[in-house]
């Protein structure tokens, strides 16, 4: 993010005026308005689309912005805004500038809402990080625990390719003893975030849950954020909201379903069940079973279980 700033600061970036003043376009006029030059404040600022992504995101802007350089623009957003939001304005500038690349140079047009969901997912993501890092207590353990009797873990994870908006769900079901009652693989596609895949694949395990007709569930996944959504009561505004409220409603229907946050290392059978969803172009189950490399890592898992 620093980098791109920089280049933005240095007018180091190829807008179609600084592309026309190199002799390589022609047409300096801005792709997405068909109204003004594209530079670099026009593309950040002046442009609906930036306008709009500002407005979503309650970011002021500074009224004289088209008279100002784009290092004076940036130096006022973080005046008016404070210093709390100047996180989220830099990965905004980075998503804007995104959007405009992906319609000049291959035609695709980014939608203003998938915008502000990936500008709100990375910040989530920054500030997790963030807190991991600084702090050592950190919830949840750092293996594979087994359930207590009648109750079955349900272990599940997500891969995201936000260049395609592809989640790669994996889900694998265990018993008191750690042997594999049940896994499953599957695509996503039309997936905004890395959160959204997180809570998709908790839905997707409940449902496979609840099709194999088990009743008592605890449903382990090692995405904080999804986990604290999920045993929140109060209504998410989110933009995962809709995989939350699914996940709820089938929790219900469970005699007893339980939402715990794990860390990755006790969720790696299930992060190998998302590697093996990349093989395979439809959903794919097993009962009682698993591909062989979750076979090897649930086996590992067991060992704690009954150590030699």
């Amino acid at each position: 993010m620093r980098i791109v700033c920089w280049k933005f600061i240095r007018n180091f970036v190829p807008t179609k005026v600084n592309l026309c003043i190199k002799k390589v376009a022609g047409d300096p006029i801005c792709n997405r308005c068909y109204l003004f030059l594209e530079d670099v404040v026009h593309v950040l600022c002046e442009c609906s689309y930036a306008s709009q992504i500002w407005l979503a995101l309650q970011i002021r802007e500074p009224s004289n912005a088209s008279s100002l350089s784009f290092q004076d623009w940036l130096y006022q957003m973080f005046n008016i805004n404070g210093l709390q939001h100047i996180q989220t304005i830099i990965i905004a500038v980075y998503a804007i500038w995104h959007a405009r690349n992906k319609l000049v140079f291959e035609g695709i047009a980014i939608r203003i809402e998938e915008s502000i969901a990936f500008i709100r997912s990375y910040c989530l993501d920054l500030n997790l990080t963030q807190s991991r890092l600084s702090s050592e207590d950190i919830i949840g353990p750092s293996r594979w625990i087994a359930p207590l009797d009648l109750f079955l873990k349900l272990n599940v994870d997500a891969g995201f390719d936000p260049s395609t908006k592809t989640a790669y769900v994996g889900v694998i079901i265990r018993n008191k003893s750690g042997a594999i009652m049940g896994a499953m693989c599957a695509r996503r596609e039309r997936i905004l975030s890395s959160f959204a895949a997180e809570a998709c694949a908790m839905v997707q395990g409940l449902r496979f849950a609840m099709e194999l007709g088990f009743a008592d569930i605890i449903a382990e996944g090692d995405s904080l954020t999804v986990i604290k959504k999920l045993n929140s009561k109060s209504r998410d505004l989110f933009e995962i909201s809709t995989y939350i409220g699914d996940a709820k409603s089938l929790a219900r229907r469970f005699h007893t379903c339980r939402f715990v946050f794990t860390r990755r290392e006790g969720n790696r059978s299930a992060h190998a069940m998302t590697l093996e969803s990349r093989k395979y172009a439809e959903e794919m189950f097993w009962v009682e079973d698993a591909p062989g490399s979750v076979q090897s890592i649930a086996n590992e898992d067991r060992r704690w279980l009954d150590p030699p």
